[in-house]
């Protein structure tokens, strides 16, 4: 099952981000947490509920703050933990994806940047050299 960008592998038990190349394999009760997660997804679980026999409330968020951690900030906000009341597991993504022309104060990425300047270089250099001097300067030149 698909938590963003990463995918909960059940038979295997492993939380796997291919976008940054991780698997993580789960132990027992982190498996038991995101299993009782996907299961109830878009609903707040109880801590009660997510607690097996052998977990504690204090263990419940720890297992619920690394799993946060192991998606990563750009996905963190699919996985969250409401204090005395559960976590939940959202469906979507709720930050939209920024554009590059979203801010004025956004950064461009450096290959973005050198991809730009080589065109401009490339589109300045064929144009020089593509225009030939008007008729004019040509047939004066051909006088002197």
């Amino acid at each position: 099952m698909q938590i963003g960008s990463c995918w909960f592998d059940r038979p295997n038990k492993l939380f796997v981000d291919p976008s940054r190349d991780l698997s993580w394999p789960l132990n027992d009760q982190e498996f038991w947490v995101l299993e009782q997660l996907v299961l109830r997804r878009g609903q707040v679980v109880p801590i009660s509920q997510l607690a097996s026999s052998s977990m504690t409330h204090v263990s419940v968020t720890k297992t619920i703050e690394s799993l946060v951690h192991f998606l990563g900030k750009d996905q963190a906000c699919l996985l969250e933990y409401i204090p005395g009341q559960g976590a939940v597991l959202y469906k979507k993504n709720s930050v939209r994806a920024s554009s590059l022309l979203g801010s004025p104060y956004k950064t461009m990425p450096y290959r973005l940047y050198f991809l730009m300047l080589i065109l401009i270089i490339i589109a300045c250099v064929y144009l020089c050299f593509s225009f030939s001097p008007p008729a004019c300067i040509l047939s004066r030149n051909l006088l002197l």
